[in-house]
């Protein structure tokens, strides 16, 4: 790591070593706690030490190694109030299988930690599978290894196989690995027994030591193999032995990341070995291209055997294997690609993160107005992450927005731990919270009950927030999201804003002033809106109100190239809602058919009212020109929207008052060429200037929206003017990349960071 951004310090629970001995020379902190016994009254003085330690040194990243430091180091490193917090797994868990107090300890961890470092996706899958951890909390960053070993000079060569009283021409397969069950050994020692029977010239190093090390040397003598099998136990030298080695062995059951293969191969040493986990990640197995050795089943003495006398009876494939096997650790497995990878995810993470955004539910299918916000402010390098209230269970999820699930934090429904957390640290922050929903909700019983499931869920929230240092909180839509807002705010002492769309302005507006006047901003999406909220709260002091309109990325939208020539088709899209007013669509196009005007009606979107619309379009003989889509896909939008003469948005306020903003998908249909008929609502004038841009009419008229429709199937000449001045609009005003800057400025700077 480049100790110019990174300050690291190295902490060891049990014991140093020959690591923190060069760690300590190289001017690294090491501090070593010695705990004697993991379990006990020791390791608890012990926990108290590393709690502190990690407390005042105050440091951005605890990553912990191995299972004990995964445990003992993301609890320390949360009570000690940590911003961030990683643990690794560097193995599949076979070890701890059965151990059912080691799957607990993680299961309980995980819910503490930021991210889990895996060393292959073998074991990222196992991860996943057996500890339900989302997939993007997890990781994967390779092992790497200094890719040049040292060359040994030919007179250090045969001094080695003089140590081992091993003849010039003889073959040498080594066999690097710890003496336990699931490496693999009693499978070696069969196979090795058939080798021995083709060809008596072959060498058998054995390279480490363990609990069953009596074991294999006693099964070794029994199999007649002593002459042609040398156990060398524990070797400092083992990058030397790989030098002599014509093949190296990994026959494990079970393999996270294997060490002994990274190192054969950067030898140059063909590697025969299992195909598990992590094993078919590091080499790549004959007959693939660019193989760097042979895959075999497990636990297959037979052919374990074969495979080895094929490698070592072709001088031309073991050429070609080392060839290959340098190269991929080259390019794939050094320690520069490792410190690369980690420091970039360190830095992620270092920087900490100052904005807070809380949704009801993200990913979302249909806001994506809110996904392209936040493409605008993360390519304006402000620093957030994403909190949303309720997990997401759309079938659909846009692909631009699965970049942001890594930053994307689930609410807990009910946490005691969150509960106590709040009581003793800020309880005076915990009754303001409360009080605030309680005060605000009691007269509106749906309200109340919503707001006391959105204060528990708040907690949990609080509690991430905290760890990730937020010093601005910002809420999507004016409803249960800004009260978690408030309800945050109040708990860390931060302030917060909240953006206001529509059907959220005047539908529930029984704490919307009090959310105004709490608030350090708002924002709003159209002019009525902003117009509307001033006048709201104009008899006291409120907060900024500022008009952002949504935006779009102009490259995503380009116009059509040409004009369609599929006939007349009508274009609609949006929630089946009655604000959206399809009802006047499906009537519109049955004065159209009344005309005896040929057309084609296309309405993308879902929703309560299907049913409803569909008998509609049933009973006025329609059922044949309409065609109901459902939710699709933007690219299935792109395709229908290349096809499409006209573009309808035919919106009215609902009985209840509830009415669109600007719809987006308005927007999008004017950037692409389409021309727009809309009727005089809410914001929709901003955007659509009268026979300039579009054509409004007035809500509610089917007839009005049928002539519009007509006069643009017959005036092509109308279609291109519109589709050239709305394309000009949008660029003006709606432009992706502009009102992200706009909206950049409204929160904390870089130099909060």
């Amino acid at each position: 790591m480049d100790r110019s951004q990174f300050d690291g310090h190295v902490c060891c629970l049990l014991e140093g070593g020959a690591i923190a001995d060069e760690l300590m020379k190289s001017g690294v902190e090491v501090r070593i706690l010695g705990i004697k016994k993991i379990y006990g009254l020791d390791a608890f003085r012990k926990f108290i030490q590393l709690i502190n330690f990690i407390k005042n040194g105050r440091f951005d990243i605890v990553h912990t190694y191995l299972f004990s430091a995964n445990i003992y180091g993301a609890l320390a490193a949360f009570l000690a109030g940590s911003p961030r917090i990683m643990t690794s797994r560097r193995d599949t868990g076979k070890l701890r299988e059965g151990k059912g107090r080691h799957n607990l300890a993680y299961w309980v961890t995980n819910f503490l930690v930021d991210r889990v470092i895996c060393v292959t996706d073998s074991i990222k899958k196992i991860v996943i599978q057996n500890e339900h951890l989302n997939p993007h909390k997890v990781t994967t960053i390779y092992n790497g290894i200094q890719a040049d070993f040292p060359l040994l000079t030919d007179q250090k060569k045969d001094d080695l196989l003089k140590e081992f009283t091993i003849t010039h021409g003889a073959k040498v397969v080594g066999f690097v690995a710890n003496f336990n069950w699931i490496k693999g050994h009693s499978v070696f020692i069969d196979a090795a027994k058939e080798v021995i029977r083709e060809r008596s010239d072959i060498k058998f190093l054995l390279i480490g030591d363990g609990e069953l090390r009596a074991q294999i040397q006693t099964d070794i003598e029994n199999a007649g193999l002593t002459e042609n099998v040398l156990l060398l136990g524990r070797r400092n030298d083992v990058r030397d032995l790989y030098q002599i080695m014509d093949l190296s062995l990994n026959l494990s059951y079970s393999e996270g990341m294997s060490n002994a293969i990274l190192e054969s191969l950067a030898a140059g040493v063909p590697v025969v070995a299992t195909h598990v986990d992590g094993n078919a990640e590091t080499m790549v197995g004959f007959p693939k291209e660019g193989f760097t050795g042979i895959l075999i089943p497990p636990r297959d003495p037979r052919t374990t055997a074969k495979m080895i006398l094929k490698i070592l009876d072709d001088s031309d494939l073991r050429r070609k294997m080392s060839e290959n096997a340098r190269e991929r650790i080259r390019s794939r497995f050094t320690v520069k690609i490792m410190v690369e990878k980690m420091a970039g995810l360190y830095k992620q993470f270092r920087a900490g993160t100052k904005v807070a955004f809380i949704l009801s539910q993200f990913p979302e299918t249909h806001e994506t107005f809110i996904l392209r916000e936040f493409i605008g402010l993360d390519q304006q390098n402000l620093n957030f992450e994403i909190y949303s209230l309720k997990k997401c269970r759309d079938k659909i999820i846009h692909p631009q927005a699965e970049p942001f699930l890594d930053r994307t934090h689930y609410a807990c429904v009910f946490s005691l731990l969150s509960v106590f957390c709040w009581l003793f640290n800020n309880p005076l922050g915990f009754c303001r919270s409360y009080w605030f929903c309680f005060a605000e909700n009691i007269m509106r019983p749906i309200d109340f009950m919503k707001s006391q499931s959105v204060f528990f869920r708040s907690l949990h929230i609080a509690r991430v927030m905290k760890r990730h240092r937020i010093s601005h909180i910002h809420a999507h839509w004016a409803t249960m999201p800004t009260t978690a807002a408030e309800i945050v705010s109040k708990l860390l002492n931060v302030p917060f804003s909240f953006t206001a769309h529509a059907w959220d302005i005047y539908l529930n507006r029984g704490s919307l002033k009090a959310k105004v006047r709490d608030a350090q901003f708002v924002i709003t999406c159209t002019q009525f809106n902003k117009n509307y909220l001033e006048q709201l709260v104009s008899d006291y002091q409120a907060a900024d109100i500022h008009l952002n309109y949504h935006g779009i990325d102009i490259a995503d939208f380009a116009p059509r190239k040409k004009a369609p020539s599929d006939g007349n088709v009508i274009l609609a899209i949006g929630r089946l809602v009655e604000q959206k007013g399809f009802e006047y669509l499906i009537k519109a196009c049955f004065q159209l058919k009344n005309k005896q005007i040929p057309f084609r009606c296309v309405i993308v979107g879902d929703g309560p009212l299907r049913g409803e619309l569909e008998n509609l379009a049933r009973s006025l003989g329609i059922g044949e020109e309409l065609q109901m889509r459902g939710t699709v896909t933007q690219k299935e939008i792109k395709e229908l929207s290349e096809r499409a003469t006209v573009f309808a948005a035919p919106s009215v306020i609902a009985k209840n008052g509830d009415r669109d903003g600007i719809p987006n998908v308005v927007i999008e249909a004017m950037a692409r060429g389409v021309p727009v008929v809309a009727t005089e609502v809410s914001g929709i004038p901003e955007v659509i200037i009268d026979q300039k841009t579009g054509i409004l009419v007035p809500p509610h008229d089917e007839i009005a929206i049928a002539k519009a429709f007509e006069r643009l199937f017959l005036d092509q000449a109308l279609c291109a003017q519109l589709a050239r001045n709305a394309r000009c609009r949008i660029e003006a005003n709606f432009d992706m990349e502009k009102t992200a800057v706009q909206l950049r400025k409204l929160f904390p700077g870089d130099e909060n960071v």
